[in-house]
């Protein structure tokens, strides 16, 4: 028994460096990160398109962002003119508090859930870029309706719901589409790529609506929506025709 479990036992000398169980016969632990390994996937992607997909990430980003970060005040002030709710005493101390176009949100945000479901259904039946392509240009149109909308509590509503299921269906197909056009050994950066654009420059459409809010209205901010989203469905028809798929 002495001898087989000797025998079984690596030598004492062995070790990752030299090829044994706990390594490989090149001398170097898989998986090491480098400036030099970051640049190299960093050339991998862009040789397959993924700027195209980057662009993509950004638009969406710049759009998810621009869109909810003035929606609670957007969403109140155009309540405010439709319906006077006479939900709290006016004599309350909690009257100044209460705020309609905070549960008009609330239930956009909610209606979110239904279209993260759309959306992976959506990428399970078909190539996820094409259904990024349709959702942006939805996206686009849900924009421009917004202010025309406002005339009826009915129509504004139905808009603001579809505009929350719409942008939610978005989320999970687009890391399907990253990961569909990024290689395996460099997935992970293209992931990290990703967030930069979305929650890094699109962090910025805070400030983009902010200054169109400040120097022009919600018309404006709605129709550079408009823009942006159209952007990115012409990004996303770009990805489907000219970066190399790899999964």
């Amino acid at each position: 028994m002495d001898a087989a479990l000797s025998s079984a036992d690596p030598e004492p000398g062995a070790s990752a460096a030299d090829g044994g169980p706990n390594g490989d016969s090149t001398g170097g632990a898989s998986g090491d990160v480098s400036l030099s390994s970051v640049a190299t996937d960093t050339r991998i992607l862009i040789a397959g398109g993924f700027l195209l997909v980057f662009a993509f990430v950004t638009f969406s980003g710049l759009y998810y962002r621009t869109f909810l970060t003035f929606l609670p005040d957007l969403l109140g002030d155009v309540l405010g003119g439709l319906v006077d709710l006479q939900l709290v005493d006016p004599e309350s101390p909690y009257a100044d508090q209460f705020d309609a176009g905070r549960y008009l949100y609330v239930a956009v945000l909610t209606v979110g859930v239904f279209g993260q479901f759309l959306g992976g259904r959506i990428a399970d039946r078909v190539p996820p870029e094409r259904g990024l392509m349709a959702l942006m240009g939805i996206l686009s149109a849900l924009a421009l309706l917004f202010i025309p909308a406002t005339g009826t509590i009915a129509t504004f509503v139905a808009v603001s719901l579809a505009l929350g299921v719409a942008l939610f269906t978005v989320q999970p197909l687009s890391p399907a589409t990253v990961a569909a056009y990024s290689p395996s050994e460099a997935r992970g950066l293209s992931f990290g790529y990703t967030y930069v654009g979305i929650f890094g420059i699109g962090a910025l459409g805070s400030t983009l609506a902010g200054t169109i809010l400040t120097r022009a209205g919600p018309s404006e901010l709605f129709v550079v929506l408009a823009i942006i989203a159209a952007l990115g469905a012409v990004s996303a028809t770009a990805v489907s025709r000219f970066a190399t798929r790899r999964d």
